[in-house]
């Protein structure tokens, strides 16, 4: 009980996206591990992650689902909540699943329940980058690029590392999404080469 209050004064404090800037800055490794509830995320902060995701991947392996499709946004809500509860030092962050963030109203107040209701402190979505008018060293997120979705099932996209990709471009004109490319494995080439590649977004764009 009271563990936050016993690690206040803790060597490693909590992370938060300044220390993240600073990790990154000086080259070092930043360790992501996936939660799904207060034990596992206990053990994963004990053991010094520094990022933790509440990934729409619970839907396979909490569920019993075949992909990530069926996972709601009251369901991630609810194991963030459960995260949150076993962390102190890691950085939370959370998926929005499957047509939570169809339009810029409906993303944006689905990642206010995330973080208001979970305890998350990032969601994910896709913008353009650009460099930060202030500090050219960091990449700030500008206007919004596409959604990305990803379908687990080894057996069906074995060629792509067991994952199934589809991409919608976004139109700012028509406010609209369109499909970009065809076949399941159009996102592949983009996600192998961003494993090794470190993005912090510093700052929330304005629209």
């Amino acid at each position: 009980m009271y563990t936050h209050l016993q690690e206040r004064y803790a060597e490693r404090p909590p992370v938060n996206i300044s220390v993240l800037n600073k990790m990154k800055a000086e080259g070092q490794k930043i360790a992501c591990l996936t939660a799904y509830d207060a034990s596992y995320a206990a053990l994963v902060d004990e053991a010094g992650a520094d990022l933790v995701l509440v990934g729409d991947s619970l839907g396979m392996v909490i569920q019993g689902h075949a992909t990530t499709v069926p996972v709601t946004l009251e369901d991630v809500i609810y194991h963030c909540k459960a995260v949150s509860r076993g962390l102190y030092r890691p950085f939370l962050m959370a998926d929005m699943p499957f047509m939570t963030y169809a339009s810029r109203e409906q993303a944006l107040n689905n990642a206010v329940r995330l973080m208001q209701e979970g305890g998350a402190k990032m969601v994910k979505i896709h913008w353009n980058g650009k460099k930060h008018p202030d500090f050219p060293a960091a990449t700030i997120p500008d206007s919004l690029h596409d959604l990305d979705t990803m379908v687990k099932d080894s057996r069906r996209f074995a060629a792509t590392g067991g994952w199934g990709y589809g991409q919608f471009n976004y139109d700012a004109a028509s406010d609209n999404f369109t499909p970009l490319g065809t076949g399941s494995g159009c996102g592949f080439a983009c996600h192998t080469k961003a494993a090794s590649v470190d993005y912090v977004f510093t700052r929330y764009p304005k629209r």
